[in-house]
């Protein structure tokens, strides 16, 4: 006869995690304003895996099937840990409104990562600035 063997499987992953956050924010003189923030480490504190496999055997002789064997099984894990995913991030940003729009700068600070098995990253710093004018009533100019 004809054997036939076929398998399949589904790996589903869920995680909960943790990331905490402060923020200041500072107004020296009227529509001058200072900011600050600052983001904890991002933690994953629990993950749950559930993996369902199939595994069908079959055999036909004489176009008939001698013999079926359906295995489905289903496995669920849960794993309570504390990873760390993402590193401490700060930000430090100012902004000027005045009549007619505002301007703004923004410098944002991320710590180096070297948490295995994630990718190792080095010191980041990025700086923003953008502003907006209105022109009038119904037409404003922005960039950043």
């Amino acid at each position: 006869g004809t054997r036939v063997r076929s398998q399949g499987g589904i790996v589903q992953v869920r995680s909960a995690g943790l990331e905490l956050g402060l923020g200041l924010q500072w107004e020296p003189h009227p529509g001058v304003i200072i900011g600050l923030t600052g983001r904890s480490p991002g933690l994953e504190l629990l993950t749950q895996i559930r993996a369902t496999e199939t595994d069908l055997d079959l055999t036909v002789s004489d176009g008939a099937a001698d013999m079926l064997e359906f295995r489905p099984e289903d496995a669920e894990t849960l794993d309570p840990a504390v990873t760390v995913l993402t590193t401490g991030r700060f930000n430090l940003s100012f902004g000027h409104r005045f009549a007619r729009g505002w301007v703004a700068a923004e410098l944002d600070l991320q710590l180096p990562r070297e948490l295995e098995p994630l990718p190792r990253r080095r010191f980041v710093w990025n700086v923003r600035v953008g502003g907006r004018y209105e022109i009038d009533e119904r037409l404003g100019i922005g960039a950043g």
